[in-house]
C-alpha cells in the first residue's frame, strides 16, 4: 500500500474533521453573538404579510403580539394553538430537526454538541420559560449520555431530570406543563420510525392528552388538522430561523407552508367549534394504548431477533 496516500487521505480527513467543528464553533458563536429575539422578530415582520409573520413569530419564539383575536380563536378551535406557544415540545422538534438535517454532513457528535448549545442559547432568547428549561434538561441528560457514549436509560433519565426539577421547584408535578415536556420527551426517545413526519406524528401522539387537559376540550377535527400541518413544523421552524438570522429572504421558502397552517386555520376553526369535553379518563385511556404499542412493536421486534 502506498504510505504517501494513507498519509494524504489522514490529512484530508482531518482538515475535514477541523472544518466541522469550525463551522459548528462559528455558527453557535454567531447565534450568542448577533442573535437577539427582537430583532429576529421584526425581521420576520418586516418581509412576511401579517398572518404568516404572526404565525411564525409564535411557533419559533411563543410570540402572540401579531395575532388577530378572530385568527387566535380559529387557532383553539382548530387545535392548533399549541403550535404557537414556548413549550418543550416545540424544542424537541426543533432540536430532533438540527439533528436530523446536520448529522449526516457534520457527524452526529459534532451536532449533539451544536445542539445542545443552540438549544440553551434558544432558551435564554425565550426568557428561560420553565417548559423549555425542563426540556432542555430532559434532552441534554440523553445527548449527554451519547456523547460519552452510554446507553441511555429511558427510566433512569427521566428519574434524573425529575427528581432535579422537583428540588428546584416541589410544585412542579402539579404543572401540566411539565407533563407537556414529559410526554413530548418519551415521544422522541420512543420513536422508530425513519421518517420525519411519522416521527413528528408520533411525538404529537403523546402530547395531545396534555393539550386536552390544558385547554379542557379538544375540537373533533384535531386529529386532522395537525395530520395536515405537522409535517411542516420543523421545517418552518428551522428555515424560520435561519432566514430570520440571514436576513430574511428565506422566510419566503417557508411561506407556502405557512399560508397552508393559515388556511387549515381558517377552515378548522370554522367546523371545530363543535368539540369534546377531555378529562383525565380519556388521557389515561389514550396512554394505555400508546404503551401497548410500544410493548407489542417490542415483543415483534425480539420474536425477529430471535428467529
Amino acid at each position: 500500500m502506498d504510505k504517501s496516500n494513507v498519509g494524504g487521505r489522514a490529512y484530508q480527513s482531518a482538515r475535514t474533521e477541523i472544518i466541522k467543528w469550525i463551522l459548528v464553533i462559528l455558527i453557535t458563536f454567531l447565534m450568542y453573538r448577533f442573535v437577539k429575539r427582537d430583532s429576529l422578530i421584526g425581521v420576520t415582520n418586516r418581509t412576511l404579510p401579517p398572518t404568516e409573520a404572526a404565525l411564525l413569530n409564535g411557533i419559533v419564539w411563543g410570540d402572540k403580539a401579531g395575532f388577530q383575536k378572530d385568527f387566535y380563536t380559529d387557532l383553539k378551535n382548530a387545535g392548533l394553538v399549541h403550535l404557537v406557544v414556548v413549550s418543550g415540545s416545540n424544542l424537541m422538534l426543533l432540536s430532533e430537526g438540527v439533528i436530523g438535517g446536520m448529522a449526516w454532513f457534520l457527524g452526529r457528535k459534532k451536532t449533539l454538541v451544536m445542539t445542545i448549545v443552540l438549544g440553551t442559547g434558544y432558551a435564554a432568547m425565550v426568557g428561560w420559560e420553565l417548559p423549555v428549561v425542563r426540556a432542555l434538561l430532559m434532552m441534554g441528560l440523553m445527548y449527554l449520555a451519547q456523547l460519552l457514549g452510554r446507553k441511555y436509560n429511558i427510566g433512569r433519565g427521566l428519574l434524573v431530570a425529575v427528581v432535579i426539577m422537583f428540588l428546584a421547584d416541589n410544585r412542579v408535578l402539579l404543572s401540566l406543563s411539565f407533563w407537556l415536556s414529559v410526554m413530548a420527551f418519551i415521544g422522541v426517545i420512543t420513536n422508530r420510525h425513519k421518517n420525519l413526519l411519522m416521527e413528528v406524528v408520533w411525538i404529537n401522539l403523546w402530547i395531545t392528552p396534555i393539550i386536552g387537559l390544558i385547554i379542557g376540550k379538544i375540537a373533533w377535527v384535531t386529529p386532522l388538522t395537525n395530520v395536515v400541518v405537522i409535517g411542516t413544523m420543523g421545517i418552518i421552524t428551522g428555515v424560520g430561523v435561519l432566514g430570520m438570522v440571514t436576513g430574511g429572504w428565506l422566510l419566503w421558502l417557508v411561506y407556502p407552508m405557512l399560508r397552508l397552517l393559515a388556511t387549515v386555520t381558517e377552515i378548522g376553526g370554522g367546523v371545530g367549534v363543535w368539540q369534546i369535553k377531555f378529562n383525565w379518563c380519556l388521557a389515561l385511556g389514550w396512554y394505555v394504548i400508546l404503551i401497548y404499542w410500544i410493548l407489542k412493536r417490542r415483543q415483534n421486534e425480539m420474536a425477529d431477533i430471535t428467529a
